[in-house]
């Protein structure tokens, strides 16, 4: 995410996050995922909703009546309230932040629920044996560090790093890689 946009997001998916009872909050991420797919597969909707040539108005209706038939769809109890805030988004000129704003309402979900999610990247592709066993030894160590659960581990892979790998768990990053080590080094010398 972008600075400005992840801090609009934010912003979003904190109101958004206490406007709604905590027992509708899973139906509320569903909800988000079900409107995120919509937006992201549905060109012509987007085109639509983003057009200058079209009334706020019947921008606003279709976003009222997509949020109802998800919030149907995924049992959310404060339905209008979903749509209300899709509306709201719209009208405040953030659709575009639409994807940001669910990963922060997901990230803020789980920070609620004490879950954790970690990416990891690697310069090599790594085995399902490999990712199976630093799952089991992360899932350990979290549980001593008080989390309830560990959410995911995301893996990537970026040859760039030359060897090893770059671990970020929320806002902490380790940088394991042989990139970030002869980094580090030219770093030293030439502050030397």
């Amino acid at each position: 995410m972008a600075n400005f946009g992840e801090a609009i997001a934010k912003k979003y998916a904190k109101a958004l996050f206490e406007s709604f009872e905590a027992s509708d909050l899973d139906n509320l991420e569903n909800a988000l995922t079900e409107f995120c797919k919509i937006w992201e597969s549905h060109e012509g909707l987007v085109a639509r909703l983003m057009s200058p040539s079209v009334l706020q108005s019947e921008k606003a209706s279709a976003l009222q009546d997509i949020g109802e038939m998800i919030a149907r769809a995924t049992n959310l109890k404060a339905g209008d309230r979903f749509s209300r805030f899709l509306v709201l988004v719209l009208e405040n000129g953030r659709m575009a932040h639409v994807r940001e704003i669910f990963e922060a309402y997901s990230s803020l979900l789980r920070q609620v629920r004490k879950e954790l999610t970690i990416q990891i990247t690697t310069a090599a592709e790594v085995s399902e044996d490999e990712r199976r066993a630093v799952g089991e030894r992360v899932q350990g160590e979290s549980s001593k560090q008080g989390v309830s659960s560990l959410s995911s581990i995301e893996w990537y892979v970026d040859s760039e790093l030359i060897g090893g790998a770059i671990i970020q768990c929320g806002d902490k990053t380790i940088d394991g890689s042989v990139r970030g080590a002869l980094e580090g080094a030219r770093s030293a010398l030439v502050h030397r």
